[in-house]
C-alpha cells in the first residue's frame, strides 16, 4: 500500500524526520518497506546559482542562438550561447556552471555541464528551462526569475518545488483499519499520544448533507448489503481535476482521469471508504435496487469484459438492469462520461465474504474489492458520502444536491466487548507494565473502558478495529504501542527438558541438515504450489493425479507440486543466471498427489547440483559436478542416519532420471539417485548445465530408524582383504557386483571396493576390468585364510553365474 507523506501530514503533523517516522510505522505493525521520492527537485544546485543577463546580441553563425553575458556574483561575467527564445537583457535566470549535474525531466541518466564552443562561441555553462532541472515538462524557454531574486544565492531559496515521498507500507490482511492515509494517521496519533510527543492533528470533519428535495429511489434486497447510503447532485461539469488533486494521486501511482472519477478515487485512499458514481442519466427508472444477480444475467463491466452471474453475485441495478457488481467492478454502460450533467454517488457497506467470493470467482482485483472484502469500517459509509459532496461543491461550485441523503439499515454491527485482564496482559508481554500505562494505550487507541474487579476492564472496541476480538489482540495492541524493542531480553531463560521415547524426527533431520550444510550444500525453502507446465514431467506422475487449487492467485500457482525436483532446478537457474558458477541445494518439503479420490502427502528430503563443484584456484583447476559427488554425499547422509550398511543398490530406469540408482532396505525403497533428463531440465529452465538429483523418501525412513537399532563394538580382531582383477560386459554395474557379493556372504564380508577400471587394447573393446577389493572381518575370532578363500570363491562363482564375470589372470582355488 502506498502513503504520500504530504497527504499524511494533512492530518497529522510532527517535526521527526521522514526516517524516523518510517521507523515507527514499522515499530507498530506497518512495516515500512520503502520511502521514494515522488516530486519535488532531484537537483542539489551545485555550481548553480541565480544569474543576471547583462547582455544579449544575436550569435554571428546561427539565428536561433543568443551569445549571452551573465553574472553569478563573481568579477566576471560568464560567456553563455543559449537557444531560449525568451532570454533577453536585465533577466534573473537560473544558471548552471562548469561542473554542475542536473536531473532533467524523464531523462534516465544525469546531465552534466561542461564549458565549451557552441558554433565557434565559448560558453560557460547553461540557462535552465524547468524540465532540465527536473521541475515540469516545460521547456518552452528558460526560467525567469522574480527581480527580487539575489545574484549569486542559491536558486532553490526561489522555487516551489512541491516536494513529496510515497511510504511503502506491507499491509497485513488483518489491519484493514489502515489502508487509507486517514487510518494511518491514527495509528501514529496513537503511537504519539501513549509516547507524549507533538505533533498537531487534524480529524475529518462531519458535512451536514440535509435537503429540501426528496429521497432517491433506493431498494435493498440483499442482506449481504449492510449498509448503503446515496444522493444524487445536479449541474456538474467533467473537467480535469485541480492540480492539488492530481499531484496526491500521481503521489500514489494513481492516474488522474477526471474531477468526478479522482474524487471517488481520492475519498477511498483519504478515508478508507470506496464510492462509486453513476452518471443519472444511465440509471433507468429513476431508481437504485440492490439484490442478488439471476442465474445467467450478465454485465459488461468497464474493461469491457462480458461476465456471467450467478446468484451468489451482489449487484447494484436500475429498475430492470445490472449497473455495476457491489464492491467489486463498475459497468461500462452507467460511469461518468465526458457528458454527464447529473450523478449519483453511492456509498456502501457490503459483507466481506460476499464480495471476497465474486472477485475471486471473476478475476476482479480492484481497490474497492480489497478493502471490502477486508472489511471497511461501517460507521464511514456515511461521512464517505458527505466528504464526496463537499469536494464536488468545492472543485465544481455551481454543482447542488438534487436529492436528500438516503441510508438503508440492514445489519446493525455491534462493537466487540469483552473482559480484558491486566494481569494476563502483564504476563503475556513480560514486562512489568502498570495499570496507568495500559489504560493510556487504550485511550489512544480509541478503546471505550470501564473498570471491573481485580483488574479486569470491560472493553469496547471501535467499530474500524474489525480484527480485535479477544483480550490476545488487545495485549498485541498494547504491546506495539509501547514497543516491541522495549520489553527486556531476560538474562535467564528457564527450559524443561523434554524426553522423546523413540525416534524424534525433527532432532534427525537437523542432524542431516547439519551435514549436508558442512558439506556446502544450501537449504532451498521453495513454495509448495507450482505451474501447471510441469505436470506430466515424469512418468510416474500423471496429470489426474494433481492436486489442483480451486482459486488459484496465479497461473504459477495453480497445482500443488508432485516432486521437489522442478523447484531445486528453479534455484539453480536463478544462481546460473548470477553468474554462482556451481550450485548445492538441499530440500525437505512434502508431495501432494490425489488417488482414488485420496489425497496423500509424502515427505521427501531432496539434493540437487549442478555446474562447478569445486572452484579453480592456483593449485588445482576447477571441477565439474558429476554423479559421484552427489553419490557420495547421498551415501554419507545414509551412513549417518546408520542404514548405508543395510542397503542394497539397484540400477533402473526412472522417468526423471538416466543412469539412475535406487538405494533399498529390506526390499523397500530409500532414496533413488541420478542424472537429470536434460529435456526436463530444458523444459524448467536449465539450459546449459548439467544436473545430478538425489531424492530421500523421509517417511520411510524415519519408520526404518524407528525399529531397533544394535550398537555394537569396534572389533578386537583384524580384518582381511582379497582382491580381485575381473573383466566384464561393459553394460555390467559396480553396484550389480556389490549386491550379488553381499548376497552371497552375510557373515564376514564388511566391505566391497573398486579401486581401478580399466578399458583398452589388451582386453576384448566390449569388455571392461574392475579391480576390486574385498575385506572380510569376523568380530568374534581371527580369520583364517581357509575362511577368506571359500568366501571369496563362492563369491567369484556367484558373480560369473550371474553377471558372466572372468578373472582377467590365474585362477581361484582353495588351499
Amino acid at each position: 500500500m502506498k502513503i504520500s507523506y504530504n497527504w499524511l501530514s494533512k492530518y497529522i503533523k510532527t517535526d521527526l524526520e521522514l526516517e524516523r517516522v518510517g521507523e515507527i510505522l514499522t515499530d507498530i505493525g506497518l512495516e515500512v518497506e520503502g520511502i521514494e521520492k515522488t516530486s519535488g527537485i532531484d537537483t542539489d544546485f551545485n555550481k548553480v546559482f541565480v544569474g543576471e543577463v547583462t547582455s544579449c546580441e544575436q550569435h554571428p553563425d546561427a539565428d536561433k542562438l543568443k551569445v549571452c553575458k551573465v553574472s553569478v556574483g563573481g568579477e566576471n561575467d560568464l560567456d553563455i550561447v543559449c537557444g531560449a527564445p525568451n532570454v533577453a537583457t536585465g533577466q534573473k535566470v537560473i544558471v548552471a556552471t562548469h561542473g554542475a549535474i542536473l536531473h532533467p525531466t524523464g531523462a534516465e541518466k544525469p546531465l552534466k555541464i561542461k564549458k565549451g564552443k557552441i558554433r565557434g562561441q565559448v560558453s560557460q555553462g547553461m540557462l535552465c528551462a524547468g524540465d532540465e532541472l527536473g521541475l515540469d515538462d516545460n521547456h518552452d524557454g528558460i526560467m525567469v526569475l522574480d527581480n527580487a531574486c539575489v545574484v549569486g544565492s542559491n536558486p532553490k531559496d526561489y522555487l516551489q518545488s512541491n516536494e513529496d515521498y510515497c511510504i511503502e507500507i506491507g499491509l497485513t490482511p488483518n489491519r484493514a483499519d489502515a489502508m487509507s492515509h486517514f487510518g494511518v494517521a491514527r495509528d501514529l496519533k496513537a503511537y504519539f499520544d501513549y509516547h507524549k510527543m507533538d505533533y498537531t492533528w487534524t480529524p475529518i470533519q462531519s458535512t451536514d448533507l440535509d435537503s429540501d428535495e426528496d429521497v432517491f429511489d433506493i431498494t435493498v434486497k440483499s442482506d449481504k448489503c449492510y449498509r448503503y447510503a446515496g444522493i444524487t447532485m445536479d449541474n456538474i461539469t467533467i473537467a480535469d481535476s485541480p492540480e492539488w488533486l492530481q499531484d496526491n494521486l500521481k503521489s500514489i501511482g494513481i492516474e488522474p482521469i477526471n474531477n468526478i472519477v479522482d474524487i471517488s478515487n481520492y475519498v477511498m485512499h483519504d478515508m478508507g471508504q470506496p464510492l462509486h458514481m453513476f452518471d443519472l442519466a444511465k440509471i433507468g427508472g429513476n431508481q437504485i435496487v440492490v439484490r442478488q444477480a439471476n442465474q445467467g444475467e450478465t454485465i459488461t463491466t468497464l474493461d469491457e469484459k462480458n461476465v456471467e452471474l450467478l446468484t451468489d453475485d451482489l449487484l447494484i441495478c436500475d429498475e430492470s438492469n445490472p449497473l455495476c457488481i457491489a464492491g467489486v467492478m463498475g459497468g461500462l454502460h452507467s460511469g461518468v462520461s465526458n457528458d454527464t450533467t447529473s450523478i449519483f454517488i453511492e456509498s456502501a457497506y457490503f459483507e466481506p465474504v460476499s464480495v471476497r467470493k465474486t472477485a475471486k470467482r471473476h478475476t476482479f482485483h480492484t481497490d474497492a474489492s480489497f478493502r471490502f472484502e477486508r472489511g471497511i469500517d461501517i460507521n464511514t459509509v456515511e461521512l464517505g458520502l458527505e466528504r464526496a459532496v463537499q469536494l464536488i461543491q468545492e472543485i465544481c461550485p455551481q454543482a447542488t444536491v438534487s436529492s436528500a441523503p438516503c441510508l438503508h439499515y440492514n445489519t446493525h454491527i455491534n462493537a466487540f466487548e469483552f473482559d480484558f485482564s491486566q494481569d494476563k496482559c502483564r504476563t503475556i508481554i513480560g514486562k512489568e507494565i502498570t495499570n496507568e500505562e495500559i489504560q493510556n494505550v487504550l485511550s489512544a487507541l480509541d478503546i471505550k473502558y470501564t473498570e471491573q474487579e481485580n483488574n479486569v476492564l470491560k472493553l469496547s472496541v471501535p467499530s474500524f478495529r474489525n480484527d480485535v476480538t479477544r483480550d490476545v489482540d488487545v495485549i498485541e495492541e498494547v504491546l506495539r504501542i509501547i514497543g516491541y524493542n522495549s520489553v527486556e531480553i531476560p538474562t535467564q531463560f528457564k527450559a524443561s527438558l523434554e524426553i522423546h521415547d523413540g525416534i524424534n524426527e525433527h532432532e534427525v533431520y537437523n542432524k542431516i541438515a547439519d551435514t549436508l550444510a558442512a558439506n556446502g550444500f544450501n537449504e532451498a525453502m521453495n513454495n509448495s504450489l507450482t505451474k501447471s507446465t510441469y505436470l506430466n514431467l515424469f512418468s510416474e506422475f500423471k496429470s489426474e493425479n494433481a492436486v489442483e487449487i480451486l482459486n488459484p492467485l496465479s497461473q504459477d500457482l495453480s497445482f500443488m507440486r508432485q516432486s521437489l525436483l522442478p523447484g531445486l532446478i528453479e534455484n539453480a537457474v536463478y544462481n546460473f543466471n548470477r553468474q554462482n558458477s556451481g550450485v548445492r541445494l538441499f530440500e525437505y518439503g512434502k508431495t501432494y498427489n490425489i488417488f482414488n479420490a485420496q489425497y496423500t502427502e509424502e515427505k521427501k528430503l531432496s539434493l540437487l547440483i549442478a555446474g562447478d563443484f569445486k572452484a579453480a584456484n592456483w593449485k588445482e583447476s576447477k571441477e565439474r559436478s558429476n554423479f559421484y559427488h552427489l553419490k557420495a554425499t547421498l551415501e554419507l547422509v545414509l551412513d549417518k542416519l546408520g542404514l548405508l550398511h543395510l542397503t542394497k543398490q539397484k540400477a533402473n530406469d526412472f522417468s526423471g532420471y538416466f543412469d539412475s540408482v535406487t538405494y533399498k532396505v529390506k526390499k523397500k525403497d530409500i532414496a533413488t539417485i541420478g542424472i537429470v533428463n536434460p529435456k526436463i531440465a530444458k523444459q524448467i529452465g536449465l539450459k546449459k548445465q548439467q544436473a545430478f538429483y538425489a531424492e530421500l523418501n523421509w517417511e520411510t525412513i524415519i519408520a526404518l530408524l524407528s525399529e531397533q537399532i544394535v550398537f555394537k563394538d569396534v572389533p578386537k580382531f583384524p580384518s582381511v582383504s582379497r582382491d580381485l582383477a575381473l573383466v566384464m560386459d561393459r553394460s555390467v554395474r559396480f553396484a550389480d557386483i556389490q549386491n550379488i557379493a553381499f548376497e552371497s556372504d552375510k557373515k564376514i564380508l564388511t566391505d566391497v571396493e573398486i579401486f581401478d577400471v580399466y578399458t583398452g587394447d589388451k582386453i576384448d573393446v566390449s569388455k571392461k576390468s574392475y579391480a576390486i577389493s574385498f575385506r572380510f572381518q569376523n568380530p568374534q575370532q581371527t580369520l583364517v585364510d581357509k575362511q577368506v578363500d571359500q568366501s571369496i570363491l563362492k563369491i567369484y562363482n556367484n558373480l560369473q553365474k550371474h553377471l558372466g564375470l572372468e578373472l582377467r589372470d590365474g585362477e581361484l582355488k582353495v588351499k
